[in-house]
Protein backbone atom coordinates (compact mmCIF):
# COMPACT_ATOMS: atom_id res chain seq x y z
CA UNK A 1 0.00 0.00 0.00
CA UNK A 2 2.86 2.23 1.03
CA UNK A 3 4.89 2.11 -2.46
CA UNK A 4 1.10 2.37 -4.82
CA UNK A 5 0.59 5.64 -2.46
CA UNK A 6 4.36 6.56 -3.25
CA UNK A 7 3.97 5.88 -7.04
CA UNK A 8 0.54 8.07 -6.85
CA UNK A 9 1.92 11.19 -5.19
CA UNK A 10 5.29 10.84 -7.74
CA UNK A 11 2.66 10.58 -10.70
CA UNK A 12 0.17 13.82 -9.59
CA UNK A 13 3.78 15.69 -9.08
CA UNK A 14 5.36 14.58 -12.56
CA UNK A 15 1.63 15.91 -13.74
CA UNK A 16 1.66 18.89 -12.38
CA UNK A 17 5.52 19.96 -13.27
CA UNK A 18 4.60 19.55 -17.07
CA UNK A 19 2.02 21.55 -16.76
CA UNK A 20 3.49 24.41 -15.59
CA UNK A 21 6.68 24.00 -17.52
CA UNK A 22 3.55 23.84 -20.76
CA UNK A 23 2.26 27.00 -19.34
CA UNK A 24 5.42 28.36 -19.00
CA UNK A 25 5.58 29.20 -15.51
CA UNK A 26 8.81 27.16 -15.11
CA UNK A 27 12.12 28.18 -17.52
CA UNK A 28 12.17 25.78 -19.89
CA UNK A 29 15.73 25.32 -21.08
CA UNK A 30 14.86 24.82 -24.79
CA UNK A 31 13.28 28.84 -25.55
CA UNK A 32 15.44 31.63 -26.14
CA UNK A 33 16.37 34.25 -23.99
CA UNK A 34 16.47 36.75 -26.50
CA UNK A 35 13.07 37.98 -27.29
CA UNK A 36 12.09 37.32 -31.20
CA UNK A 37 10.61 40.58 -31.57
CA UNK A 38 12.56 43.87 -31.26
CA UNK A 39 10.46 47.67 -31.38
CA UNK A 40 11.57 50.80 -30.46
CA UNK A 41 9.83 54.46 -30.04
CA UNK A 42 8.82 56.36 -32.93
CA UNK A 43 9.25 60.05 -32.52
CA UNK A 44 6.18 60.89 -34.68
CA UNK A 45 3.03 58.61 -35.26
CA UNK A 46 1.02 61.23 -37.65
CA UNK A 47 2.54 61.96 -40.96
CA UNK A 48 3.08 66.02 -41.75
CA UNK A 49 -0.03 66.12 -43.53
CA UNK A 50 -1.98 64.53 -40.86
CA UNK A 51 -0.22 67.01 -38.46
CA UNK A 52 -1.11 69.95 -40.88
CA UNK A 53 -5.09 68.48 -41.42
CA UNK A 54 -5.25 68.14 -37.38
CA UNK A 55 -4.72 72.01 -37.10
CA UNK A 56 -7.29 72.88 -39.23
CA UNK A 57 -9.79 70.45 -37.90
CA UNK A 58 -8.70 71.84 -34.03
CA UNK A 59 -9.47 75.55 -35.74
CA UNK A 60 -13.17 74.36 -37.35
CA UNK A 61 -14.11 72.10 -34.28
CA UNK A 62 -12.06 72.31 -31.89
CA UNK A 63 -14.03 74.23 -30.24
CA UNK A 64 -16.69 71.54 -29.71
CA UNK A 65 -14.96 68.38 -30.10
CA UNK A 66 -11.86 66.37 -28.73
CA UNK A 67 -9.56 65.28 -31.91
CA UNK A 68 -7.95 61.78 -31.37
CA UNK A 69 -5.72 60.96 -34.48
CA UNK A 70 -5.24 57.09 -34.99
CA UNK A 71 -8.22 55.52 -33.54
CA UNK A 72 -8.38 51.61 -34.46
CA UNK A 73 -12.00 50.32 -35.48
CA UNK A 74 -11.94 47.99 -32.70
CA UNK A 75 -12.28 51.35 -30.32
CA UNK A 76 -15.81 52.35 -32.28
CA UNK A 77 -17.08 49.10 -32.91
CA UNK A 78 -18.10 46.02 -30.60
CA UNK A 79 -17.01 42.82 -32.31
CA UNK A 80 -20.75 40.99 -32.37
CA UNK A 81 -19.45 37.81 -34.62
CA UNK A 82 -19.89 34.80 -32.57
CA UNK A 83 -18.71 31.08 -32.84
CA UNK A 84 -15.29 30.44 -34.64
CA UNK A 85 -15.03 33.55 -36.93
CA UNK A 86 -15.23 35.98 -33.56
CA UNK A 87 -10.88 36.31 -33.35
CA UNK A 88 -10.49 37.10 -37.73
CA UNK A 89 -13.86 39.62 -37.62
CA UNK A 90 -11.96 41.59 -33.88
CA UNK A 91 -8.42 41.36 -35.93
CA UNK A 92 -10.26 43.09 -39.46
CA UNK A 93 -11.29 45.89 -37.45
CA UNK A 94 -8.29 45.80 -34.67
CA UNK A 95 -5.22 45.93 -37.29
CA UNK A 96 -7.38 49.45 -38.94
CA UNK A 97 -7.67 52.71 -38.20
CA UNK A 98 -9.29 56.39 -39.57
CA UNK A 99 -7.27 58.90 -39.24
CA UNK A 100 -9.53 60.87 -36.50
CA UNK A 101 -12.16 60.96 -34.53
CA UNK A 102 -14.01 63.65 -33.11
CA UNK A 103 -15.45 62.98 -29.89
CA UNK A 104 -17.99 65.67 -28.04
CA UNK A 105 -16.67 67.47 -25.23
CA UNK A 106 -19.46 67.16 -23.15
CA UNK A 107 -20.18 63.26 -23.11
CA UNK A 108 -16.35 62.10 -25.12
CA UNK A 109 -19.41 60.43 -27.54
CA UNK A 110 -17.85 59.97 -31.19
CA UNK A 111 -19.74 62.38 -33.16
CA UNK A 112 -17.58 61.72 -36.57
CA UNK A 113 -14.72 59.65 -38.02
CA UNK A 114 -12.42 61.52 -40.47
CA UNK A 115 -10.00 59.67 -43.26
CA UNK A 116 -7.86 62.20 -44.88
CA UNK A 117 -7.22 60.63 -48.83
CA UNK A 118 -4.55 60.79 -50.42
CA UNK A 119 -2.62 59.30 -53.09
CA UNK A 120 -1.86 56.19 -51.17
CA UNK A 121 -5.62 55.39 -51.34
CA UNK A 122 -5.48 54.66 -54.83
CA UNK A 123 -4.28 51.41 -55.14
CA UNK A 124 -6.30 48.50 -55.37
CA UNK A 125 -5.60 46.93 -51.80
CA UNK A 126 -6.47 50.62 -50.85
CA UNK A 127 -9.64 50.86 -52.71
CA UNK A 128 -10.92 47.39 -51.28
CA UNK A 129 -9.84 48.50 -47.79
CA UNK A 130 -11.54 52.05 -47.90
CA UNK A 131 -14.92 50.86 -49.62
CA UNK A 132 -14.97 47.92 -46.72
CA UNK A 133 -14.54 50.75 -44.00
CA UNK A 134 -16.92 52.81 -45.92
CA UNK A 135 -19.41 49.60 -45.77
CA UNK A 136 -18.85 49.36 -42.05
CA UNK A 137 -19.76 53.24 -41.13
CA UNK A 138 -22.82 52.80 -43.47
CA UNK A 139 -24.25 49.72 -40.77
CA UNK A 140 -23.93 52.58 -37.88
CA UNK A 141 -24.89 55.81 -37.27
CA UNK A 142 -21.10 57.29 -36.68
CA UNK A 143 -20.45 59.59 -40.03
CA UNK A 144 -17.44 58.73 -41.69
CA UNK A 145 -16.19 62.08 -43.48
CA UNK A 146 -13.28 61.65 -46.14
CA UNK A 147 -11.04 64.79 -47.13
CA UNK A 148 -9.01 64.51 -50.15
CA UNK A 149 -7.51 67.57 -51.47
CA UNK A 150 -8.17 69.95 -47.62
CA UNK A 151 -5.51 72.11 -48.92
CA UNK A 152 -7.41 73.48 -51.61
CA UNK A 153 -11.10 73.78 -48.87
CA UNK A 154 -11.92 76.67 -46.56
CA UNK A 155 -12.41 76.06 -43.28
CA UNK A 156 -16.25 77.04 -43.96
CA UNK A 157 -16.00 74.17 -46.90
CA UNK A 158 -14.77 71.90 -44.22
CA UNK A 159 -17.08 72.03 -41.59
CA UNK A 160 -19.96 71.80 -44.70
CA UNK A 161 -18.95 68.36 -45.26
CA UNK A 162 -19.46 67.60 -41.68
CA UNK A 163 -22.57 69.12 -41.27
CA UNK A 164 -23.38 67.57 -44.65
CA UNK A 165 -22.24 64.00 -43.19
CA UNK A 166 -24.63 64.57 -40.33
CA UNK A 167 -27.27 64.99 -42.33
CA UNK A 168 -27.25 62.01 -44.33
CA UNK A 169 -27.04 60.13 -41.26
CA UNK A 170 -30.14 61.31 -40.20
CA UNK A 171 -32.52 60.98 -43.29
Amino acid sequence: MNESLTVIIVIILISIVFKYVRKGNIEDSSQKLTPQYKYSRKKEFITEREKEFYKRLEEVAGDRYYIFPQIHLSALFKNETMGRYHKLAFQIINRRSVDYVLCDKTTLEPAYAVELDDSTHDTDSAIKRDNEVNQLFGLDSLPLVRFRDYENLTNEEIAKKFFDAHNSQIL
